[in-house]
């Protein structure tokens, strides 16, 4: 009776002690390594991001350089109508704004930095000219611009349809396609432009 009293004390004693960590080695041996495992993860981690923008900046160039040899190539059609020639612009330039698309994503994703691990915090760093914006407000301010570019567009080649109309055409059939080509040109100059304004997160 005294060793089963005894034993049923000790068990008591012991599990009161786990919960402060003197009678759990394992615990109290993998809180004092935590800080190692920490400082461990962290080269991975940054191996981890660098693979993430080496995708995103492959990809970049993919749709970049697609589109620049599609424009290498040139845009003249063999159409004999008109309508053949609308139908086959505006699948070049419907392909046009995928790469376009597919651009912009990518330079939304970087913009926003890389994925986080599980309770790390975005690094930040003062600037010369103020604090630096968090991911999330480059995402939206590039949102913001790129909206921006979007209507001026729209507006300077409906003006381009306009114009084609009632001075170069006589109000005929060819101002549609006017319009697409301005369209296509202004798409492929902005790609250029956002590779050159982004070009330290698309080339590094």
């Amino acid at each position: 009776m005294g060793n089963r009293l005894a034993g049923i004390l000790g068990v008591t004693l012991c599990a009161s002690l786990v919960t402060v960590g003197i009678c759990s080695p394992q615990q109290d041996g993998a809180r004092r390594s935590s800080p190692d495992q920490a400082n461990a993860s962290k080269p991975k981690q940054r191996d981890d991001q660098e693979e993430w923008r080496q995708g995103l900046q492959a990809k970049a160039k993919q749709n970049f350089d697609a589109e620049a040899e599609r424009e290498r190539s040139g845009d003249r059609s063999t159409s004999n109508t008109t309508a053949d020639f609308d139908h086959c612009f505006g699948q070049r330039l419907e392909e046009t704004a995928i790469n376009l698309k597919n651009f912009d994503g990518v330079i939304r994703q970087l913009q926003s930095g890389p994925p986080q691990m599980s309770g790390s915090a975005a690094e930040t760093t003062a600037r010369p000219a103020g604090p630096e914006l968090a991911p999330a407000q480059h995402a939206a301010e590039f949102d913001r611009l790129e909206n921006a570019w979007q209507r001026y567009g729209e507006l300077a080649c409906e003006a381009a349809f306009h114009q084609a109309a009632f001075h170069q055409f006589d109000g005929g059939t060819g101002a549609p396609s006017f319009q697409m080509q301005c369209e296509l040109k202004l798409t492929r100059d902005h790609l250029r432009e956002l590779d050159l304004i982004h070009g330290s997160d698309l080339h590094r």
